[in-house]
């Protein structure tokens, strides 16, 4: 029911007409079919209507993360709503301790009969004090709480702890006691986001959501201003050039979303190190491979001038499918490396369902045949024309003489 302002009342009720802030209201209407035009984007005030546009998107621009999902209506219930038990007993457990903390100061009993003058008390050290009698001033320091409440505020929290499936070391990012092998450590994480499957299914699926919001607003913006461009990172996940939108956009039905874990890798440096090693020695990468996932930032400029010829292989198969430009291979390239990986890219472009056009992938088919070539005339180097070729099994001729040096060459 509105009033004569024509204002609900679940707003009105929040609205003072004392106070000089002005409610907006910004509202969604999604179309009702495919190629319908009713869909509909407002903002608007009291009595004004700010932005009136068309809606085309079959979605709202939000996307929505639930702990738990909702049962009835909108909101489910939190992390919070799960351990608010404990959390009100932990509370009052800190109120009472807090209250007994202010009594629980030091005193000094004085027996009457030691004459003993209090003014004469005070906090500075060493200070001699007179008394009359046998019994000296009792200094008292009280306890301000048994043992038995203090240890029932840890159990509260603990509780707290059980019930949200975290455990204290990884609340304070703190690994156990003799946990130190790389696969203990991956062992021990895994058990414990068992926990957390479904939240973590509910991550994901936002952040799937969130990059569908990014694309839509990325065409929005192509179709007002006609282009416009993305950063392109490399495998490494470096920046590497600019792209036109306009090449790189694919219908909403020729491509499939999922999500991956962003590093299959291990973030702390022991372990990440470790687990390369054990990839390497089981056979899964090479010592080029293993180079290229460390990536340390202090080994940065080593790594970057060591694995130059294999980024320009990786380099020249982007060109080739992309972009179609032909490259042609030299004989200072890793001939080996860039004829596996090579067969590699061709391979999986032919097993994908928009793959590059065919012209590009003969390309790539080209350089492999030319880095074949290559490979076939650094096995075989031919002989200078004119010198004998000489026999690596042949035994050495004592005594030999050396040969005469060129004319017009210092000796």
């Amino acid at each position: 029911e509105d009033d004569a302002s024509g204002m609900p009342d679940d707003l009105r009720s929040a609205y003072d007409e004392d106070d000089d802030r002005l409610e907006v209201v910004e509202a969604w209407h999604l179309p009702s079919a495919p190629d319908a035009d009713d869909g509909r984007h407002i903002i608007a005030t009291e009595g004004i209507t700010l932005l009136d546009e068309p809606w085309t998107r079959d979605s709202f621009p939000f996307a929505f993360l639930h702990y738990s999902s909702p049962v009835v209506g909108f909101f489910g219930d939190s992390l919070c709503d799960d351990i608010k038990s404990q959390q009100f007993e932990l509370n009052a457990v800190l109120e009472k301790t807090q209250e007994a903390m202010l009594l629980a100061v030091p005193r000094v009993y004085v027996n009457r009969a030691a004459k003993v003058q209090l003014n004469h008390m005070s906090n500075v050290p060493g200070e001699i004090v007179e008394y009359t009698g046998l019994q000296p001033p009792i200094h008292v320091a009280s306890e301000p709480l048994s043992p038995q409440y203090t240890q029932h505020g840890m159990t509260v929290k603990n509780d707290a702890y059980q019930v949200a499936g975290v455990s204290q070391l990884s609340a304070t990012s703190q690994k156990p006691t003799g946990l130190n092998a790389g696969v203990a450590l991956r062992e021990f994480n895994d058990i414990e986001t068992e926990r957390f499957a479904i939240f973590s299914a509910a991550v994901e699926e936002m952040g799937l959501e969130v990059a569908r919001q990014v694309i839509e607003a990325i065409r929005e913006i192509v179709k007002r201003a006609g282009k416009y461009q993305i950063q392109a990172v490399d495998e490494r996940g470096r920046a590497s050039e600019m792209i036109d939108w306009n090449e790189v956009d694919l219908d909403q039905d020729s491509y499939v979303m999922q999500a991956y874990p962003t590093a299959l890798l291990p973030t702390r440096p022991a372990a990440k190190l470790e687990r390369v090693l054990e990839m390497k020695r089981d056979g899964v990468i090479d010592a080029t491979e293993a180079a290229r996932l460390l990536d340390y930032p202090d080994l940065d400029a080593v790594t970057r001038r060591k694995l130059a010829p294999f980024e320009l292989v990786h380099k020249a198969i982007d060109v080739m499918l992309r972009k179609g430009v032909s490259v042609t291979p030299e004989p200072y390239w890793p001939l080996d490396y860039a004829l596996a990986t090579l067969t590699e890219a061709y391979c999986r472009t032919g097993l994908m369902a928009e793959g590059p056009e065919e012209a590009n992938r003969d390309l790539v088919r080209q350089c492999i045949d030319l880095v074949v070539e290559l490979r076939a005339i650094g096995a075989t180097p031919a002989a200078p024309t004119g010198a004998p070729v000489p026999d690596p099994m042949a035994a050495p001729v004592p005594n030999a003489a050396l040969p005469a040096p060129a004319p017009g060459l210092p000796i």
